[in-house]
């Protein structure tokens, strides 16, 4: 069965010969994909198959036998992140965060369009790194692990004008925080959840705008919220 879809290459690597394994985010989920002689001078989609670039594939898919890569039509090389080594760093994290959270062949179609939206304008802003962790926090919106409530997830006390402390995919009061829990304070929640809600990327481009120090901590919390989906698999 053929198939032609869209779909950017997050990673690739090289099989025997010249063959090339590729790692590929569609609106299909993650596919992985074997593109025969793909890294060679000769190949003629060779670009196509290179990480961070927008194409539409061609692809052959006999079980059970991996995806082979028949062909591939580049439409966005995305040049300035590859040139650029801070926009390439920042992407990379929004790719790793793709890589560590989305299962094999489970169709994201909202996901591609915003990881892809992201890419589009990565290069707009002037502080490419803070773009890319609010991907992060509109990821765990994705995942359905950020608790948009107010209140403590123990006690259910009203946190709507105080400090809140977050761990995993859960909202702590002063009380019930411990030593893994990260504060956010009234104004660090108040952006927080001005990014989650956000419907337009004009919003998150005008935010973009502005240095401010929230990343680490949006990091930080996108790392438990690993830590305890490793902690549930089988």
């Amino acid at each position: 069965m053929q198939i032609i879809l869209p779909g950017i290459v997050l990673t690739h690597s090289p099989a025997e010969k010249q063959h090339v394994i590729a790692k590929i985010f569609s609106p299909a989920g993650l596919l992985s994909a074997f593109a025969k002689n793909g890294a060679s001078l000769s190949c003629d989609f060779r670009e196509s198959l290179l990480p961070i670039s927008f194409s539409l594939f061609t692809i052959q898919h006999t079980p059970p036998k991996m995806r082979k890569v028949l062909q591939g039509e580049l439409k966005n090389p995305f040049t300035t992140i590859k040139n650029s080594y801070r926009l390439l760093q920042s992407t990379g994290k929004m790719i790793q965060a793709i890589l560590k959270t989305q299962w094999q062949e489970k169709p994201s179609p909202q996901l591609f369009s915003l990881f892809l939206n992201f890419l589009q304008r990565i290069p707009e802003t002037p502080h490419p790194y803070f773009f890319s962790s609010m991907f992060l926090l509109k990821l765990l919106q994705h995942e359905g692990s950020l608790d948009l409530s107010h209140s403590c997830t123990l006690c259910k006390s009203s946190l709507e004008s105080s400090t809140v402390y977050r761990h995993e995919g859960s909202l702590f009061c002063e009380k019930h925080a411990h030593e893994k829990t990260i504060l956010f304070s009234q104004e660090e929640e108040q952006i927080l959840r001005i990014i989650v809600q956000a419907k337009k990327f004009q919003e998150l481009m005008c935010l973009a705008e502005f240095p401010i120090d929230i990343d680490s901590k949006i990091d930080s919390l996108f790392s438990s919220f690993l830590t305890e989906k490793m902690n549930v698999l089988p």
